[in-house]
């Protein structure tokens, strides 16, 4: 009993057309025994037409697919063999088995190569779509926007207008939103056009930088904004082959997120490593963190964790800038954060070459 419920267990599991065609198999395989050998081409062409079948059906694994096709040669050659020794067939019917075993092999190998093919289709279509998704998403955002300071501009000007005969300080107010919101226009163009350049795989104007003076010239714009605790330890003497501009950008960004997310008093640490070829640099803030489930985004575009704590939302370019940038350059960037303590993010630029002292 229990030898019978090992022989059906692959039945339960889903194998009955092999075990189907692995009966029939052996019929014909008998048949070809039994019957006048004028006869025995029947059975023979039965046999790998029914392999064929079933693998369409079930489209096995290569291996096991191979497998079937040489089991299926080597029976049905030993037999069309045998019938040729001992019962008259004629020969030329064994030039039939490499010729049929080869068919089968054939219509395997083109099946998986059509299998392989129609996957990479599903995924570049996958890839293409979800790239119209991106830009679609991207063009909304950049257009939201960009609209956004012009209707506020407009907004004012049209309450000017509607007061009759405008204050002095009414028309003080009002130019200082309109100059505000068209910087900030302008600042969003400024980073589109990055943006632009940066998709377009434009190559970056890399020069010889002292990394060292590099960075400290970085540092001294921002280490005056803000009454913030700031920690600066470079060790990286050396000449660093980079765009200054760009990357400088790419820093800069993260340095403003530490300044924006952070108050008075809060920490700003700067750390940085010159090793073989590659500069580190880490800066980290002792800001209120990042959400786990926000960490993930941080880099896309227009993606806004948010508003930063002096209430500025910013146009949610700035990280995903950096990201590019450090990427156009062949290096990464990667940020750890931990609600309530602080984030850290982590440069890691090719190109350097240190100094020894």
């Amino acid at each position: 009993m229990r030898r019978a419920r090992l022989l059906l267990a692959p039945l339960r599991r889903g194998r009955r057309a092999e075990w189907a065609l692995a009966v029939f198999c052996i019929l014909c395989l008998a048949g070809m025994l039994v019957f006048d050998p004028s006869l025995a081409p029947i059975p023979f062409h039965f046999i790998y037409t029914a392999v064929t079948i079933v693998y369409g059906l079930r489209l096995w694994q290569v291996r096991g697919a191979m497998v079937a096709a040489f089991a299926t040669g080597l029976s049905t050659g030993g037999i069309t063999l045998y019938n040729v020794v001992t019962a008259n067939e004629p020969a030329p019917e064994l030039m039939e088995v490499p010729l049929m075993t080869m068919m089968v092999v054939a219509t395997v190998l083109h099946v998986r190569s059509r299998q392989r093919a129609e996957a990479v289709i599903a995924v570049v279509a996958d890839e293409r779509k979800q790239m119209i998704e991106r830009e679609r998403g991207f063009f909304a955002n950049a257009t939201h926007d960009l609209m956004t300071p012009l209707t506020i501009a407009r907004g004012h000007l049209d309450v000017l207008t509607r007061r009759g005969q405008p204050t002095a300080i009414d028309i003080d107010n009002a130019r200082t939103v309109v100059i505000d919101e068209l910087h900030r226009m302008e600042t969003l163009i400024g980073d589109l056009l990055l943006v632009g350049r940066l998709d377009a795989g434009s190559d970056m104007r890399r020069e010889r930088l002292d990394a060292e003076d590099f960075l400290h010239g970085l540092l001294d714009r921002w280490t005056a904004v803000g009454d913030r605790i700031w920690t600066i330890d470079i060790d990286a003497p050396g000449i660093l082959l980079a765009d200054p501009e760009t990357l400088g950008r790419a820093i800069g960004n993260v340095l403003e997120n530490a300044v924006a997310y952070t108050v008075d008093g809060d920490t700003i640490t700067i750390r940085a490593r010159g090793d073989a070829d590659r500069l580190q640099v880490e800066i980290a803030d002792s800001g209120p963190g990042i959400a786990v489930d926000a960490l993930p985004r941080i880099f896309d575009r227009f993606y806004r964790v948010a508003p930063a704590l002096n209430g500025d939302s910013g146009s949610g370019l700035g990280l995903s800038i950096s990201r590019d940038i450090v990427r156009a350059h062949g290096g990464t960037i990667a940020v750890t954060s931990e609600p309530g303590i602080g984030t850290r993010f982590t440069f890691d630029v090719p190109g350097f070459d240190r100094i020894s002292a």
